[in-house]
């Protein structure tokens, strides 16, 4: 079992900050770095010092990091035009030497998307869009060398000539699928990769082990507090192969 960090820059977090937490996960051992993608503070939170984008982050850690994988839990569809998103991911995994996943989700925090001018649909328009956005990222990855990837869609219609868009990792990098609903199983079962569950920690890995998971996201606020990442190092990392076992 991976144990992974998530991080919530939202609530505000400069790249310096992002970086330090990054860096301290590779340097304890700990499988990747994910961070949410949103553009709004959440509660109470003052979004000081900075708002970041994530995929700007993502590169920028591609670079100055190693060897942890890295990735966003999750990007809404809504976010990024759909034709060119597969330009972004595909960038980033080369920058970081194959080590990009990408997490997605059909979008649901209406007053982050009414602040800056984002369209919202209903909820069977944001999944319309969801499955045009994977289905895009997995025609373009995996079209015959030299073709033409052609979709009329549910929401736009796209001619990418495929060649240009080939990632560093083999298929593609994984594509993880965030949210609820059926909507978003029809979704997941059709096009992603591995569908997100985030638990806390040492008591309940046991539970996850026996239904199959293979992985872990450890959800981290205080981006400030590295010493609490070198702690679940310590002692919770020795302890996976006994999960394990307990499955």
């Amino acid at each position: 079992m991976g144990l992974r960090i998530f991080t919530e820059p939202q609530q505000g977090a400069s790249y310096d900050q992002l970086l330090a937490v990054a860096r301290t996960t590779e340097e304890c051992g700990f499988e990747g770095f994910f961070r949410s993608d949103h553009f709004l503070k959440m509660g109470s939170g003052t979004g000081m010092p900075a708002y970041t984008d994530a995929w700007t982050t993502l590169a920028g850690l591609a670079r100055d990091t190693r060897s942890i994988r890295l990735g966003t839990l999750v990007t809404p569809a809504t976010f990024r035009t759909v034709g060119t998103f597969p330009a972004v991911v595909t960038e980033v995994d080369h920058m970081s030497q194959g080590r990009v996943e990408v997490g997605l989700g059909a979008g649901w925090y209406q007053d982050e998307h009414v602040a800056y001018g984002i369209p919202f649909p209903g909820i069977g328009a944001r999944y319309d869009l969801l499955e045009d956005q994977l289905a895009i990222l997995h025609g373009v990855w995996t079209a015959p060398p030299g073709s033409l990837f052609e979709r009329d869609g549910l929401t736009c219609n796209v001619r990418i000539q495929a060649d240009p868009f080939r990632p560093a990792q083999k298929p593609h990098p994984p594509i993880i699928l965030g949210g609820g609903g059926k909507g978003l199983l029809r979704v997941a079962a059709k096009h992603g990769d591995v569908l997100n569950v985030i638990s806390e920690i040492l008591d309940k890995l046991a539970t996850f082990v026996d239904a199959g998971a293979q992985r872990v996201y450890l959800q981290v606020l205080d981006l400030s507090d590295l010493d609490h990442l070198r702690l679940v190092a310590d002692e919770v990392l020795p302890h996976l192969p006994a999960a394990l076992g307990a499955g």
